[in-house]
């Protein structure tokens, strides 16, 4: 869209190519905007007459974007153990003295990623960047909900503890399982490198798509193996339904849906709909009791499990008596909406709070092969090798990842680039499940700057751009 507006409005003539280019006029003074705020630079153009305001909102773009720099995430070994690597995703930050960053609300900022410049000096031209320390890249809120950001070129040599009052990821990456402090992102090691993402994307997804046919055919004719990664996922989903004081808003939530089944009930016109709404009223009542019965019982069933499962390794395999159990565990939790009430359980009823929920053996398996491939699992050899072959499965790394890279030509999702033509891609995180990078829908993180701020250090200066499809 934003190239095809240019290409009608802001195409130059022959004579104009090579002529200086006018500055913008103003129409008025724009030193009353205030320019760091998106809100503020557009009242600004909107100051300026039609040639300016194009100029402003459709830069031209950059001859050199800089050679692209790919950050590959790592893989752990067979015993789980994950390699040593200077740069990271997620986790904790090396802030040595410096203070944690505050967004603009004044809520302490995620850390998203620390780059090793040392790493990094080897891959860019000499000087671009500092060749010791990290950058380590935050991001938050403004009060008007747009992304805020802080660069931190970094010396420590520890992770620094995380402030308390951190947002809580779901509402920032998605619901996944997490194994690190509560609301960070885990850490994930990851290699730089100047090899470029392959540009057949259509290749990559129907060869995972391949690769997730020839496990299924394997699992039904009983050929793969069960790992206890299912019993931690059931865990994980069972803990989930009562945090964040679920529950609590489920119980104050209950009251118009109890009104609304009820003048259902009264008014239907048909005896079908009556039953039907009866069958609604009836689900409800029984959801409310659960809430406000059974919630010490299911915290006591959530004990159990996490007795059982915590006794076994992540990617153990789980076999004989213990599948078993397994199957009586989600038994327990079984709740459908469309079933009758009586085939409900009251733990149901309170598990369904839960984003994160297994209503099966064959869901229970198959969420377990997507952690394997995307997190990826350190049984990941252990998969059908036809499996591993349409997954372009190179060890050591992720076979499943999103596109994050440094400089290089950006994913221009929504042509959100286009307002940053005259930037660099200083940092790109793609959509990345595996990671625990749910961002928007297939979306991406991207920091922008200028060349002149670049040679300069100058990371205030950095802004930053979130689109998704």
């Amino acid at each position: 869209m934003f190239k095809f507006i240019r290409s009608i409005f802001g195409k130059k003539s022959s004579s104009e190519d090579t002529a200086e280019a006018p500055k913008p006029a103003l129409k008025d003074s724009s030193s009353e905007f205030d320019l760091s705020t998106q809100e503020g630079r557009w009242a600004a153009v909107a100051h300026l007459d039609i040639d300016a305001q194009l100029a402003i909102m459709f830069p031209e773009w950059l001859d050199d974007p800089l050679p692209q720099v790919t950050l590959r995430r790592l893989a752990p070994a067979k015993d789980g153990s994950w390699p040593i690597s200077e740069s990271w995703l997620g986790g904790l930050p090396w802030l040595g003295d410096q203070p944690w960053p505050i967004d603009k609300c004044g809520v302490p900022m995620h850390h998203l990623a620390s780059i090793s410049l040392t790493e990094l000096a080897r891959l860019t031209t000499d000087g671009l960047f500092p060749n010791t320390g990290r950058l380590s890249f935050f991001t938050g809120r403004r009060p008007d909900d747009y992304p805020d950001l802080q660069i931190l070129h970094t010396d420590g040599a520890e992770d620094t503890k995380p402030p308390a009052g951190l947002r809580p990821l779901d509402n920032e990456f998605g619901s996944s399982e997490r194994t690190g402090p509560e609301a960070v992102l885990d850490r994930y090691p990851v290699q730089l490198s100047t090899e470029p993402w392959p540009q057949n994307t259509k290749r990559q997804d129907d060869g995972r798509m391949e690769a997730y046919r020839i496990w299924k055919e394997e699992y039904e004719a009983d050929r793969t193996p069960f790992y206890w990664n299912m019993g931690y996922r059931l865990l994980h989903g069972l803990k989930k339904a009562t945090a964040n004081d679920n529950v609590e808003r489920a119980i104050a939530n209950k009251a118009p849906y109890l009104k609304e089944a009820e003048e259902r009930a009264k008014n239907a016109s048909t005896e079908g709909d009556r039953a039907r709404a009866q069958k609604l009223l009836q689900a409800q009542n029984f959801e409310l009791e659960a809430y406000t019965t059974k919630l010490d019982d299911y915290r006591a069933f959530i004990d159990a499990v996490e007795q059982k499962v915590l006794a076994h390794d992540r990617w153990s395999v789980m076999t004989g008596d213990y599948i078993e159990w397994f199957r009586d565990a989600l038994a327990a939790v079984r709740y459908n909406e469309y079933d009758t009430p009586d085939q409900h359980t009251h733990f149901g009823a309170i598990y369904r709070l839960s984003f994160d929920r297994l209503h099966s053996l064959d869901d229970a398996a198959s969420d377990t092969y997507s952690t394997i491939v995307n997190q990826p699992a350190p049984v990941i050899a252990d998969l059908p090798p036809k499996c591993l072959e349409s997954l372009d499965y190179r060890p050591g790394f992720a076979p499943n990842q999103g596109q994050h890279q440094m400089f290089g030509i950006g994913l221009d999702i929504q042509g959100q680039l286009a307002e940053f033509a005259d930037h660099y891609l200083l940092l790109q995180l793609h959509y990345d499940k595996g990671a625990g990078l749910q961002i928007g829908d297939v979306g991406v993180i991207q920091f922008m700057i200028k060349p002149d701020d670049l040679a300069a250090r100058n990371w205030d200066a950095v802004r930053i751009t979130m689109a998704g499809n």
